[in-house]
């Protein structure tokens, strides 16, 4: 059984792919904001395994429907990108530590700074 993103309508609402330049290169991101200008609230809005999709920027477009700007950046930009789903073989049950790591390329006792 699929499921599939809820489609809010972007009436009023600017929103852009961008990225931004980081100490270990640039990742891109997503954004969706109110047409009417001024100060808002930002909410950052983290993903899941699948990376900045059509879900995510759903997301986004529901909180700026509700007056915020939200931002959604591509996370695992830096490790090989999100995996697809085709990736994965099926959905698996409560997935542990061992498969995070597994798609964030690092191993056990692995320590990054």
């Amino acid at each position: 059984m699929a499921a599939w993103p809820i489609r809010t309508a972007a009436r009023n609402l600017a929103d852009r792919s961008f990225s931004f330049k980081t100490s270990t290169g640039l990742i891109s991101a997503y954004s969706a904001e109110p047409y009417e200008g001024g100060r808002r609230p930002l909410i950052l809005v983290v993903h899941e395994i699948f990376g900045v999709n059509d879900y995510i920027r759903d997301i986004c477009y529901r909180l700026a429907n509700m007056g915020y700007t939200a931002v959604a950046p591509a996370l695992f930009q830096r490790h090989r990108g999100a995996p697809r789903r085709e990736d994965l073989g099926g959905v698996q049950p409560r997935p542990g530590a061992d498969t995070f790591l597994q798609y964030s390329g690092c191993r056990r006792g692995d320590r990054k700074s």
